[in-house]
Formats: structure tokens, sequence, C-alpha cells
């Protein structure tokens, strides 16, 4: 019985020590990304792979990132309604 305790104390110990540091990786980046803009985006990388499945290696992504101040109040709230709207969606609400 001493045996299996000392078996499953440390893989639950270093189980407990993942979690918390993929939660602590999660809000570190969280916090990070609201004064440095990210490297890149899923529609970044989707123009890349869309070009390069047309054969096309000189691609490059022409993006510039707008302060959240300088956004229009309507297009925050698009972004939010379609966001909400393919949620509901995906539930099968509507």
């Amino acid at each position: 019985m001493t045996e299996a305790r000392g078996f499953w104390r440390p893989l639950r110990r270093a189980l407990l020590w993942l979690v918390a540091g993929l939660v602590a990786a999660s809000v570190v980046s969280v916090a990070v990304m609201r004064w440095v803009p990210p490297l890149t985006t899923a529609f970044i990388v989707s123009s890349y792979l869309e070009a390069w499945r047309d054969r096309d290696f000189r691609y490059r992504a022409d993006y510039r990132w707008t302060p959240y101040a300088q956004i229009s109040r309507h297009a925050k709230l698009a972004v939010i309604a379609s966001a909400l709207a393919g949620a509901l969606r995906a539930r099968g609400v509507a």
C-alpha cells in the first residue's frame, strides 16, 4: 500500500505542476498581448498557405496593426455580433 502511494504522489504532483504551468502560460500570453501586437494571426497564416498552394512563394502579407482606440465603435460591435451569431449557429440555436 505504501508503495502505491509512493508511486502516485510524485505523478500527481507532476500533473499539478503541468496544469499550473499551462494556466500560467495562458495568463501571461494574454497579458503580454495587451501591450504587444501578436506576431501573426490565423488570417495571415491562412493567406500564406493559400499563396504557397498556388506556388506563389514570394508572397508577403501586408498588415498594419491599428490601435483599439482608433477602431470605429461600429466595427467593434460588428465583430462581436458576428462572433455571437457564429457561436449560436454552432450550438444549433439558429
